[in-house]
């Protein structure tokens, strides 16, 4: 029979026989051939036992014959130990040859399908010599990732076998061993570690958050719930939802942030990613009196006072806020977002308080379709961690109310004094204060005036500087003014006035004095390009003041120009001096 078959015909095996061996036939292998063809093989065996065809030097025909003979016995026993013993006995024969692949079959045979992965890879060192190396490999592949106990084996695993059918399974069992994350803002890139590919599936990834050892909800839900917990309206939720919210600690205890990976049907979720825009190192603080927002804090270089009082037809602008008493004509509506600045509605106008620090503006137009209303209506959120503050009557907690000035205390703040106006004093959420850029770290908000009103003597400013030339209109001219702000919605009786360049580019600015209503004010008409029209600044005269000023100078040092009114006042000579700088028009009194 062939070597290769388990019964080939004898009419074909003794037709290669004859083809493989004709120059070795004897009459012993002859007889055994004839006795092979007949299927006399029990014959065949005993006669080449007799004849000694074992030994190695009892010739190559007969050791090949009989070799041919006792193969059937092999096949019925059909083991790895027979078959080697079968090779050993008739090594130098064809079917010698043919045995060591059924050895093979045998060995992998009794591995069966659920043996463990060193054992199917013994058997591919042992038999790469065979064509069932190859059928092996599958083998030992299923093992290896049946064999997975942790993300460490899964990941060593997929390594070696990457285009296995079980590897994408492997990868959803222990997807967070798997997966690589860049956080770039707010944005996730999620890839695969190895790179393993999974046809139609790509790995995404969104933020999330959970609650102790709860799943994991979605982050938009949590920040929604969070919002409507703080009582904020629902135009501001609709406004932010369609912004999109951006991921920040919920400061509610047991809320922790994370992401969301998710790889064809596994997810997994990751706490504690953290995003670094997120991490507010300073709090922001709103201030209400009787119910009304009166003041917004983000930092001690910027707090933003607001007409709160419309029986005081005022409001207070700059650090030093008792210094610069700006003109409010009427009640002022709720304020709103828009962009860099706080717009509030008073009567036609709008009034517009930059968060870069400058001093606030008038425009006659209202607000885009796309602003966002603040969220005045919220509660206070708890304090951040290593941050305090204390009023005249010792140590306050969030949402209590001041009689005196607020003063804010950490760490953090160093040499610096953060002082709040009176009144029931609420810490900003850090979701809300993301939201809406309200925090010291937004690129919107100024840190610190870029210079300081000089020393000045003489009526041309200080050493160094470049005179300017302010030319005063006529009276007529200062009446044009008047009518023009009054056509504005400013009803204001212009009595002196100046025109001349204080910002850099654009139309000349009006320098105007005059009174509304028997109150004495100064301001500036900026024709800004833009799309709002002009900028009016209007602030009251400072009882520091008294009259006129005897004289008014401007000049240009460190790239800024001033405009300067000098006079006596009650407490002695002084100069009052306005000029543009990046966060806007700042007043400065000395």
């Amino acid at each position: 029979m062939s070597p290769t078959s388990a019964r080939l015909p004898f009419a074909l095996m003794a037709l290669a026989f004859v083809w493989s061996v004709p120059a070795l036939a004897s009459p012993k292998s002859d007889a055994i051939q004839r006795l092979i063809q007949d299927g006399r093989i029990d014959i065949a065996q005993q006669k080449c036992d007799r004849m000694g065809a074992h030994l190695t030097d009892a010739g190559s025909a007969l050791r090949e014959v009989c070799a041919e003979a006792l193969f059937e016995a092999a096949l019925e026993e059909n083991t790895t130990t027979g078959w080697i013993r079968f090779q050993q006995t008739w090594n130098g024969t064809s079917y010698a040859v043919a045995a060591r692949d059924n050895e093979a079959a045998a060995a992998l045979r009794a591995l069966g399908n659920d043996s463990e992965e060193h054992a199917y890879a013994q058997f591919m060192i042992q038999y790469a010599d065979t064509k069932y190396a190859v059928a092996a490999e599958q083998l030992v592949a299923d093992a290896a990732i049946r064999g997975v106990k942790n993300g460490q084996d899964a990941v060593r695993v997929a390594q070696i076998y990457p285009n296995h059918r079980n590897t994408p399974i492997l990868v959803e069992q222990y997807l967070a061993s798997f997966i690589k994350m860049e956080v770039s803002g707010t944005d996730i890139t999620v890839t695969l570690d190895p790179p393993i590919s999974l046809p139609g599936v790509k790995p995404s990834g969104r933020w999330a958050a959970s609650f102790g050892q709860e799943a994991y909800v979605d982050w938009g839900d949590v920040a929604e719930v969070h919002l409507q917990d703080l009582g904020i309206s629902p135009n501001f939720i609709e406004k932010a939802r369609a912004k999109g919210y951006p991921p920040c600690q919920v400061p509610e205890a047991g809320w922790e942030l994370g992401i969301v990976v998710q790889v064809g049907q596994a997810k997994t979720f990751f706490k504690n990613t953290g995003v670094p825009e997120c991490r507010r190192p300073w709090p922001g603080f709103m201030t209400y009196r009787g119910g009304r927002l009166s003041s917004l804090s983000v930092s001690p270089e910027l707090t933003m006072h607001f007409p709160d009082d419309p029986t005081v037809g005022a409001f207070s602008w700059g650090p030093e806020a008792d210094n610069t008493r700006m003109w409010a004509p009427g009640v002022a509506g709720d304020p709103i977002l828009v962009g860099s600045v706080i717009g509030q509605p008073i009567g036609n106008l709008f009034l517009l308080h930059p968060l870069a620090g400058g001093m606030p503006w008038f425009v006659s137009q209202g607000p885009p379709p796309n602003a966002m209303p603040l969220p005045i209506s919220a509660k206070t959120s708890a304090m951040p961690i290593g941050w305090s503050m204390s009023g005249p009557e010792g140590e306050m907690s969030p949402g209590q109310t001041a009689a005196g000035p607020v003063h804010v205390h950490s760490n953090q703040l160093g040499s610096s004094r953060w002082t709040l106006p009176d009144g029931e004093v609420r810490v900003m959420s850090p979701l809300v204060q993301q939201l809406t850029g309200l925090n010291r770290e937004s690129e919107n908000f100024g840190r610190a005036r870029k210079s300081r009103l000089p020393l000045l003597s003489g009526l041309a400013g200080p050493m160094g500087a470049s005179p300017v030339q302010m030319m005063e209109l006529t009276a007529p001219n200062a009446a044009a003014v008047g009518r023009q702000l009054g056509a504005a919605g400013i009803p204001i009786k212009v009595t002196r006035a100046w025109e001349g360049f204080l910002s850099s580019g654009g139309p000349r600015e009006v320098v105007f004095e005059g009174d509304t209503n028997g109150t004495p004010i100064k301001g500036i008409l900026d024709a800004t390009k833009g799309n709002s029209g002009s900028r009016i600044y209007v602030w009251l005269r400072d009882d520091r003041c008294q009259g006129e000023a005897e004289t008014t100078f401007a000049f240009t040092m460190g790239g800024s120009t001033y405009f300067v009114w000098r006079g006596s006042g009650p407490n002695g000579d002084y100069n009052e001096a306005v000029h543009f700088e990046e966060a806007g028009l700042i007043r400065e009194f000395r």
